[in-house]
């Protein structure tokens, strides 16, 4: 009794094909705008009128990426994800502070020009720039398609049936196998149900007490597997500016002296008359 073993196999190459990417870009923004105006008497002692302006800004940028690779069998090796996201917020403030001198303590020495009001201006502003990166790399596995199986099968018993001697074939499953064919479609299945009638049909009329063949046709699930990579990126940053506008103005005592001397420079010429 000789004991045969058939174990298809499929021929591979190291030859990879790379696809062009596939690449998704989604972007979107956001303002926002707002003004606010209070006057003295809105209860702030030594401001005559204060007023603010607020600006944000917010820009969102999604994209993603993929590529694959192929090997020459037209098998998936290498499948390659990768997806960024960057968020940009920009808040712009600004103040207008009108003062009098005297609610900050100021006198006319104190002024380059007494008669005209003083001006500072401030500007204030920081950002801040977060990245975070991940990379996954695994391996998964996959599952051969019922068709491929079943040609195994069939190719399988194309050799055994070249042996016109005495012989038997059986065959055996690998757990990938049963779950792919598990899968399949009920032509398929009906199929595999011929084939294996018709082994059973060769072991019926193997001779028993004479010299045979005995084949076994292991048959595999497993499919080829390939790596996932996936790269994610998050990004955010994010400005602000404060601007300071105040205005100071000139003392109360400044401002009236000029309309002062000018009704005392109106009456002098009708002193001279008289």
């Amino acid at each position: 009794m000789t004991i045969s073993t058939i174990n298809p196999t499929s021929v591979s190459s190291s030859a990879v094909t790379t696809s062009s990417p596939l690449s998704n870009l989604s972007v979107e923004s956001k303002e926002t705008n707002e003004q606010r105006t209070l006057e003295s008497s809105d209860g702030f002692s030594g401001v005559s009128s204060f007023a603010m302006a607020m600006h944000l800004s917010e820009l969102s940028l999604s994209s993603t990426t993929t590529q694959f690779t192929y090997r020459s069998d037209n098998s998936l090796a290498i499948q390659a994800r990768s997806q960024t996201n960057l968020k940009t917020r920009t808040e712009e403030y600004r103040f207008d502070i009108t003062l009098s001198a005297e609610s900050m303590g100021l006198t006319k020495e104190d002024f380059i020009d007494p008669t005209k009001p003083m001006t500072i201006k401030l500007m204030y502003s920081q950002s801040q720039l977060q990245i975070s990166q991940k990379l996954t790399i695994q391996q998964v596995k996959t599952l051969r398609t019922p068709e491929e199986i079943m040609q195994d099968l069939v190719t399988a018993l194309r050799d055994v049936f070249r042996d016109s001697g005495n012989k038997s074939v059986s065959y055996v499953l690998d757990s990938e196998a049963i779950e792919a064919l598990a899968k399949s479609d009920p032509k398929i299945a009906e199929l595999f149900y011929h084939l294996v009638t018709i082994m059973a049909m060769i072991n019926l009329m193997k001779k028993q007490g004479e010299g045979s063949n005995d084949y076994t046709i292991y048959l595999s699930g497993k499919g080829k597997p390939y790596l996932d990579i996936q790269q994610e990126t998050e990004g955010e940053l994010t400005s602000q500016t404060y601007e300071f506008n105040i205005t100071v103005e000139p003392p109360a005592a400044v401002k009236t002296a000029e309309p002062l001397a000018q009704s005392e420079n109106a009456e002098l010429p009708a002193n001279k008359q008289t």
